[in-house]
């Protein structure tokens, strides 16, 4: 009889735990959801073949990062598939193609907004996907 009780109790333990591991699993798959998406970096790109096809925005950033590109971009073009261009003291915007890759130590710039982010360079823009 003592036994029996013993092995009650194990099932309910073990009903709980997994009820409780259910209640986890869930929790954690609904925080990974509401992940935003971040902003990526895809690379560095010559300037004038950007100039060729997209102007940048009017206004120079003096705290320029890709962040305030991003949001600055969501104004004017639509967001997810575009992508944002750091350079020179500006922010591009644009969905078309952008030319050929250069070597990522050609946009040897730090943003002055977020110096872990490269900003291009004189002849040359950073470019991460617009989110």
């Amino acid at each position: 009889m003592a036994a029996h009780r013993g092995l009650q109790a194990s099932c309910i333990l073990l009903v709980i735990f997994a009820t409780l591991s259910e209640a986890c699993y869930r929790e954690i798959a609904a925080s990974l959801k509401k992940t935003k998406p971040k902003i990526e970096y895809k690379g560095c790109y010559p300037s004038e073949q950007m100039e060729t096809v997209h102007s940048p925005r009017k206004k120079a950033m003096v705290r320029l990062q890709s962040k305030d590109c991003n949001e600055e971009c969501k104004r004017t073009h639509k967001p997810n598939g575009g992508f944002i261009g750091l350079g020179r003291g500006h922010c591009w915007c644009g969905y078309k193609g952008i030319g050929d890759l250069a070597a990522n130590y050609n946009c040897d710039v730090d943003c002055p907004g977020n110096v872990r982010e490269a900003c291009g360079s004189t002849n040359f823009v950073s470019v991460y996907t617009m989110i």
